[in-house]
């Protein structure tokens, strides 16, 4: 079973999409490839999908989705006309007090991510630029999105999209740190753009970085500008609106791409020093960044 939840979410079985109908269906199956191999409380398929007061009999509920799932992992198999298939409820197992997805050895496109990523910073500890810059872009090709793109979310599912998405900032900040220790700037420069046009979080610095990507100037300056406030941005995602340069409710984004060209200077240098000036923030290292883990 190939699971993907870094963009558009999908789950394969023996060649086949396993596809519902039903969004509340969908929105079960993901929670559980979220946690793959691990046991999902009943409880918390329940607050996923009802966050505010669960309807009577919600555990019936949850147990239809559940028998509608499994025949949907039939139906790959079928197709196919192997005799020596895993049965569907093995795969989609009910435990006491929830329900676990056993992917087998398939592939899951977030752990790929933790492993390539977890390397990158090894060997950032370790100095070894070169390897650190490619186990880092091997794990931002992962992404195709935002995570699990086309499934409505719930409360834990939003939790888990948000903790990848803090991976993913850790992930491109520490490979933009390591193609600046080998002199690559134009080369960032162009994949940057290749990256971000996927999947960019709503907040200032990378809206920042999108719009000075996008308006040119010089690219070491614009990116080391960038890695001086990443190591102190701790701006939640919910204050993307800020007071810049005394307007309030303006995007960093949009001062950055409105702003003229200055003489000797990249477009946005003093947009990025300003907002690094006014927020005051303290100087810690992306390194302290939890990363996401799942069970093995």
């Amino acid at each position: 079973m190939d699971i993907k939840v870094l963009g558009p979410f999908s789950v394969r079985e023996r060649g086949g999409t396993i596809t519902s109908p039903w969004p509340q269906a969908t929105q079960v199956l993901a929670l559980l490839a979220a946690q793959a191999g691990g046991i999902v409380p009943t409880a918390h398929l329940i607050e996923e999908l009802w966050p505010g007061l669960p309807p009577r009999h919600a555990e019936d509920l949850v147990e239809g989705h559940v028998r509608h799932l499994r025949s949907q992992m039939g139906a790959p198999a079928a197709r196919t006309g192997r005799a020596e298939v895993q049965p569907t409820d093995a795969a989609l197992a009910s435990v006491p007090g929830g329900y676990r997805l056993d992917s087998g050895d398939g592939a899951h496109d977030a752990r790929a991510f933790q492993r390539a990523a977890g390397a990158g910073y090894r060997a950032m500890e370790t100095e070894d630029f070169e390897r650190a810059a490619g186990r880092l872009r091997e794990a931002l090709g992962l992404w195709g999105g935002k995570p699990y793109a086309g499934v409505r979310t719930g409360p834990h599912l939003r939790a888990h999209a948000a903790r990848l998405e803090e991976s993913w900032k850790r992930a491109l900040d520490q490979w933009i740190a390591a193609g600046l220790q080998l002199g690559r700037c134009r080369e960032l420069h162009a994949d940057l753009l290749v990256l971000l046009s996927d999947f960019r979080p709503r907040q200032p610095l990378y809206e920042g970085l999108w719009a000075g990507l996008q308006l040119g100037g010089d690219p070491c300056r614009l990116l080391r500008n960038h890695q001086r406030l990443s190591r102190g941005s701790r701006i939640p995602m919910a204050s993307a609106s800020v007071h810049v340069c005394g307007h309030p409710k303006r995007s960093l984004a949009g001062n950055f791409a409105a702003e003229p060209a200055i003489t000797g200077r990249p477009a946005g240098s003093h947009l990025f020093a300003w907002h690094s000036r006014s927020t005051g923030l303290p100087t810690h290292g992306i390194g302290g960044w939890g990363a996401l883990s799942y069970p093995s």
